[in-house]
């Protein structure tokens, strides 16, 4: 497919050209396998500095999908009328890294900082997040390249802010899979917080799996099997659990099994859970800064502030984000069944509507429990999350509430 991109004063010139004339101007080409962008001025590129240099993630390291090639030709197709155009050349580009300000969008002719759109964001509070596709305007006589439209995103992570509102932050779009690390120590696993992520990566159709790190802190190889097993039952049967020491070198290529080549997948975990020391190691230099972390809660500091993607060799793209210490849970029923798959199939056979589970008469989940068909710690934190999602749903003003329920 050839799409031709002009300003209004040349629209002529594009309508000569579809009858079979020559005509200068500014191309865009997109096809099956790849998309190009042609222009004869354009923004400064930015080119990398230092370690990180050698692992900015270049256009040609991700594999576009379908949906996102038709969608960019679509709206190639619209803009092609004239009525948009500004003299600028449009192509399809990726959000690289989110910091300054700016999001660096990642193009087939490199990558340049960018701005958004007025009429993307106006009246809204839309704004790119780091792995979103979109399209970019390279105008010549600007510094900046400009947004100009988000494509659909295929898979989103994200969490509720905690407001009154219902509003939700983005933390990363069209993932493939998200690796939850969670330290192990002398301390007990705290399985809630590793299921509520896997709830998150459900809910926004994104694969889950879990990352233990730090195995080398475990007080035992009895221990490290125990919390090994304890949060393979808490997690379910379908995701996968890999344990890792990174300064072993332990597991390391087993989590780099994890993402897949062409695709890109976000470690997710608190500060302080080894991301940064997992991260080198699989970058096989020391390119993330690594903190410290205190002894009496096993807290670390932020050395992550930016969200960015980074190369794997051997993989596939991984997404280094800051740590995250709460993930409230709000309306992510989806991601609750798909988690809980056993549980959710029984839930419409209870006798009641609203049933929750604990007490009330013809429950068919615990009747399952007592035949040994459903774990029992699994149908408690289910309990307990579901219990907090209609909790903080009430703390909503009544329009965000009618929004959750529509």
């Amino acid at each position: 497919m050839e799409v031709s991109l002009v300003s209004k004063a040349s629209s002529r010139r594009v309508r000569s050209q579809r009858q079979g004339s020559q005509a200068g101007g500014l191309r865009a080409h997109a096809d099956k396998s790849r998309v190009s962008l042609y222009a004869g001025s354009e923004p400064p590129v930015e080119e990398p500095t230092g370690a990180e240099a050698l692992f900015e993630p270049r256009f040609a390291d991700f594999a576009v999908p379908g949906a996102i090639r038709d969608a960019f030709g679509a709206f190639v197709a619209q803009a092609e009328g004239g009525e948009d155009a500004d003299g600028a050349a449009l192509g399809l580009g990726r959000v690289i890294r989110l910091d300054r300000g700016y999001p660096l969008v990642a193009t087939e002719r490199g990558a340049f900082r960018s701005e958004h759109a007025i009429a993307l964001v106006k009246g809204t509070d839309t704004r790119a997040a780091v792995g979103d596709w979109v399209v970019l305007r390279l105008p010549s006589d600007h510094d900046k390249a400009r947004i100009e439209r988000l494509l659909p995103r295929l898979s989103v992570l994200s969490r509720w802010d905690g407001s009154n509102r219902g509003e939700r932050q983005v933390l990363a779009a069209n993932l493939d899979v998200l690796m939850v690390a969670q330290p192990l120590s002398k301390r007990d696993v705290p399985l809630d917080r590793v299921v509520r992520s896997v709830v998150l990566a459900n809910e926004g159709g994104i694969r889950p799996a879990v990352v233990l790190t730090k195995a080398d802190r475990s007080p035992s190889e009895e221990r490290l099997a125990s919390d090994a097993e304890a949060v393979r039952a808490a997690v379910g049967p379908d995701v996968d659990v890999v344990v890792v020491s990174s300064v072993a070198g332990d597991g390391v290529e087993a989590v780099r099994g994890l993402i897949p080549v062409g695709g890109t997948a976000l470690l997710l975990g608190e500060s302080g859970a080894g991301k940064s020391t997992l991260v080198n190691a699989l970058l096989g230099e020391q390119v993330l800064g690594v903190g410290e972390v205190r002894g009496r809660d096993d807290q670390g500091r932020h050395t992550t502030v930016a969200r960015r993607m980074l190369k794997v060799p051997g993989a596939g793209v991984l997404v280094d984000a800051p740590g995250l210490r709460s993930l409230p849970l709000l309306d992510e029923d989806r991601g609750l069944e798909k988690t809980y798959p056993e549980i959710a199939r029984l839930v419409p056979a209870c006798r009641f509507r609203d049933c929750t589970h604990a007490n009330e008469p013809g429950c068919a989940v615990r009747d399952a429990v007592e035949r040994g068909e459903v774990d029992g710690p699994r149908l408690e934190e289910y309990r307990l999350l579901a219990s907090e999602m209609l909790a903080n749903r009430r703390r909503l003003d009544p329009s965000a509430k009618a929004s959750i329920t529509q």
